[in-house]
């Protein structure tokens, strides 16, 4: 693919990115639930089509983890007991793929920097968790997504702490002393 089509596209997707996030926004605040119907789920799906017509190497795990994340999206908008079900289950799936890829892409080297940086967002969860009430079939689901939420945090703290370097450049911007 040519540079120019190449960012022609990226282009396109952008834009429709955005303007299906503000259609969605609109949707929401209205509360018009046909636009979010369609709306919601196209977001992780555009980011797909993104990611499918412009990269060089596909991975059929990032498929997994947006074809679930709009799967999630679409079922956690009816407010029924079996659609919240059903749209857990999906969450679940999807991260355990998100997990899967983020293990497989970024290596954690200092696993003592990321035990500490999992242990406090672990204490802050699960406190949180002991303070709400919480049905008591969605216990061990609430359980299981706050280890996997604190260990998320846990490895991209850790990775931007411990490797700081300049593919973290966004986030290294704010750092004081990045900017001396």
């Amino acid at each position: 693919m040519n540079s120019k089509l190449s960012h022609q596209l990226v282009t396109g997707f952008t834009v429709l990115y955005f303007i299906n996030g503000g259609v969605e926004l609109v949707g929401e605040y209205f509360r018009f639930l046909p636009v979010i119907y369609v709306s919601k789920p196209l977001i992780p799906l555009i980011l797909l089509g993104m990611y499918f017509w412009i990269s060089k190497q596909k991975s059929f795990i990032f498929l997994g983890i947006m074809v679930f994340s709009a799967l999630t999206n679409l079922l956690f908008i009816p407010n029924t007991v079996d659609s919240l079900f059903y749209g857990i289950i999906c969450f679940t799936i999807h991260r355990l793929f998100l997990l899967y890829f983020i293990l497989n892409h970024v290596k954690i080297k200092y696993w003592l920097a990321f035990m500490l940086a999992t242990l406090p967002l672990a204490f802050i969860f699960f406190y949180l968790f002991a303070a709400n009430d919480v049905p008591d079939n969605a216990v061990a689901m609430v359980f299981f997504h706050n280890i996997i939420a604190a260990v998320f945090g846990g490895i991209a703290i850790s990775v931007y702490v411990m490797d700081d370097n300049q593919v973290h450049s966004l986030l290294l911007i704010s750092h004081p002393l990045k900017n001396k």
